[in-house]
């Protein structure tokens, strides 16, 4: 049951440094503090102060750089669960598969949104959690993106959830189990790091996804591309994404949604193979000049 541990550590990692920002927080503004002696007052500056969303961004970016230092190590310490895995580099790769995580990652942004939508619709207690949780983060957009916020978001906790659970987590499930029991084994602890209902379902169903793009590639730069192409994407696409006005509109906007997100999956793996083909015939060239 080794691949439950890297969950186990990311959230410790989470919980325990953005505890100790926290603590270091009130620390500090107990120490200048000049206000009166009205501890009701006092509270309530400090409540402000802790619940700051730069504040909790820039505690969350420190999390996500320490898990991404520590999960690429531990990464690279755990054994493939065969032999055909490729370098994890970006060599060798066409154009293709860079238009191809594009459009998997913004099609997808829009499956997520019909998901959403249809959750939301079903469990309305869900959508209220969910919005509070996104605006106690910063993650609203309504008046724009804190630089903290930003990096957090689109850069560093898509690396370090990547690292933790396409490779981590995937490797160590993947060494005793199928394909599909290890891609949903690590689907669903990554749905259920998310901690929210309506987060969790759709988060399990990219989880999914970029789990058989990794299986393909076995190459860890890909999940990484695509997961902050698609973090990214939603914060660019928030305020323009239209999921149809009329029933007709609704579902031919989500039937497009789906086959543009299966191309882009069939694009990766065309560009894919289209890499593990060059490297076969530059491994063949070098074999007969030797």
């Amino acid at each position: 049951m080794r691949f439950l541990l890297p969950s186990v550590v990311i959230l410790l990692l989470q919980f325990g440094i953005e505890f100790f920002f926290m603590e270091l927080r009130v620390v500090i503004f107990a120490a200048g503090y000049n206000g009166s002696g009205d501890y009701a007052a006092f509270a309530g500056q400090l409540v402000t102060a802790l619940t700051d969303v730069d504040f909790l961004s820039w505690a969350s970016t420190a999390y996500a750089v320490t898990a991404i230092l520590i999960f690429a190590l531990w990464y690279k310490k755990v054994k493939p669960f065969d032999e055909v895995k490729t370098d994890d580099s970006l060599r060798g790769y066409s154009f293709l598969l860079y238009f191809g995580i594009v459009l998997f990652a913004c099609a997808a942004q829009y499956v997520s949104m019909y998901l959403m939508s249809v959750l939301s619709y079903m469990f309305p207690d869900w959508l209220a959690y969910y919005e509070e949780i996104m605006e106690s983060a910063g993650l609203t957009g309504t008046d724009g993106y804190a630089v903290s916020t930003i990096l957090y978001a689109v850069l560093f906790g898509p690396i370090a959830e990547e690292l933790c659970f396409r490779g981590v987590t995937y490797q160590y499930a993947r060494q005793h189990f199928p394909f599909w029991s290890a891609n949903i084994s690590q689907a669903l602890l990554f749905g259920a790091m998310h901690m929210n209902p309506l987060q969790s379902v759709y988060a399990f169903v990219l989880a999914l996804a970029i789990g058989a793009i990794y299986e393909k590639t076995r190459n860890i730069f890909v999940p990484i591309l695509i997961h902050i192409c698609y973090n990214g994407g939603g914060m660019l696409l928030e305020n323009y994404m239209d999921l149809g006005d009329t029933p007709v509109t609704f579902y031919l906007t989500l039937f497009a949604s789906l086959c543009a997100t299966y191309f882009g999956y069939i694009i990766i793996e065309r560009a894919e193979n289209a890499r593990a083909a060059k490297i076969a015939a530059g491994s063949a060239t070098d074999g007969d000049v030797s």
